[in-house]
């Protein structure tokens, strides 16, 4: 998955990409950003611990300091030259601590890191389209017809075609009001024109689904995705692919409600027809079988999680078309499984890979390395190099 616009594919509509933890959105809404999965939990938990034992020290320390200060403080009654000097010590060494205690407080309230509750799951982008600020939608109907349709098929009204081009124009400038309004009135011209079960309909109501996904509207984007699936379920052989994106996005949306299940069931049921109709190595199957190596992942089935990885990462690095963003993704991943099960060698070279291919990657964000590095910070820490884990998380919080 490249950093460059989305690439048009004339028949797919957008497919959901997630990751295992959630990171802070950067476009104008949404439940989290796309891109790389971030996993902190595992760095901010150990982070957490080390700033719970010092505050624990702290304020014995201090509870010490001030029982020494009124000790002193009475001997201090007998006018003692070196008794006045050690309460001016003692008192000042109290003065120090409080003040330590409150920064080492001020940074657990500025990290603001909840690790015992599990990793969220990224927002949903086009599989054909890479992460970037704003909304993530594209309209793929492009041509008057669909494969397999004769010429008494009705077109694509050409207003409804207009209309989502101007949704996806507006939502890239953030006007995600005037995107929202285009996208309903194409879907309406749709199902005027064509009929509620034509599968551009089904396509439209994925399309408004993943941008009430992205706009963290969730119960309307459950309702439009579910919509969508049932009406491209019937959809022919050729045209299948729809159904499987469909399907795709609606395991995404329970997964980030952890609907583990559910979301497992529907990502299985995507994956087996993009397989089906377009091999292993296609791009939306492999998506698919990182978004269910996530769900996993996330679900606790870190066995299954790993195996499901691994395969990912060998069909990725077999397919044709070479994409070393989505190479990054899954080994970042992989690696976070490993961590899970304590298989603390092979996830530091699986992170260590992952770093130098993100580095050597120019369309990669910054914030890509700070998010391998802070994870590779976690796995130093849970194999006991504190000093190493220090420089890695240093390095992390030094990027933009």
């Amino acid at each position: 998955m490249s950093k460059r616009d989305a690439r048009c594919a004339v028949l797919l509509a957008p497919a959901l990409l997630f990751s295992s933890c959630q990171t802070p959105a950067t476009g104008p809404a949404g439940p989290g950003a796309a891109g790389l999965s971030s996993c902190q939990d595992e760095s901010a938990s150990s982070v957490l611990e080390e700033k719970d034992s010092d505050i624990r020290r702290l304020e014995s320390e201090l509870a010490q300091s001030r029982s020494d200060s009124a000790r002193v403080r009475i001997q201090s009654e007998a006018s003692d030259r070196n008794l006045q000097t050690a309460l001016d010590a003692a008192l000042a060494r109290c003065a120090a601590l409080e003040s330590e205690l409150a920064a080492a407080r001020s940074e657990i309230a500025r990290l603001n890191i909840r690790p015992s509750e599990p990793s969220e799951l990224e927002e949903p982008v086009p599989s054909n389209a890479q992460p970037r600020s704003g909304v993530g939608f594209l309209s793929l109907f492009r041509r008057t017809r669909t494969r397999g349709e004769d010429e008494s098929t009705p077109a694509d009204p050409p207003e409804a075609i207009a209309l989502s081009t101007k949704a996806l124009e507006a939502g890239r400038a953030g006007r995600l009001d005037d995107a929202e309004a285009a996208m309903k009135e194409a879907l309406e011209i749709r199902r005027k024109a064509l009929g509620s079960e034509d599968p551009r309909v089904g396509v439209s109501l994925n399309d408004l689904g993943m941008f009430y996904f992205s706009a963290g509207r969730l119960g309307e984007a459950e309702t439009c995705l579910s919509s969508a699936a049932s009406t491209l379920a019937g959809a022919a052989r050729g045209e299948r692919m729809h159904f499987a994106v469909a399907q795709n996005n609606l395991a995404g949306l329970n997964a980030v409600q952890k609907r583990y299940a559910q979301a497992e069931d529907l990502c299985r049921q995507a994956l087996k027809v993009f397989c089906s109709e377009s091999g292993e190595s296609h791009p939306l199957a492999l998506s698919c079988r990182l978004n269910l190596g996530l769900i996993y992942l996330n679900s606790g089935k870190l066995k299954d999680a790993e195996s499901t990885l691994k395969k990912c990462l060998a069909l990725n690095e077999s397919a044709p078309e070479k994409d070393d963003s989505r190479t990054v993704l899954i080994l970042n991943n992989l690696a976070m499984a490993y961590l899970r099960r304590g298989k603390l060698e092979p996830c530091e070279q699986t992170l260590l890979k992952a770093l130098a291919l993100s580095r050597n990657n120019p369309n990669a964000a910054p914030r890509e390395d700070a998010t391998i590095l802070m994870n590779l910070s976690a796995c130093l820490r849970k194999a006991g190099r504190a000093d190493e884990a220090a420089k890695a998380e240093k390095e992390a919080r030094a990027l933009p």
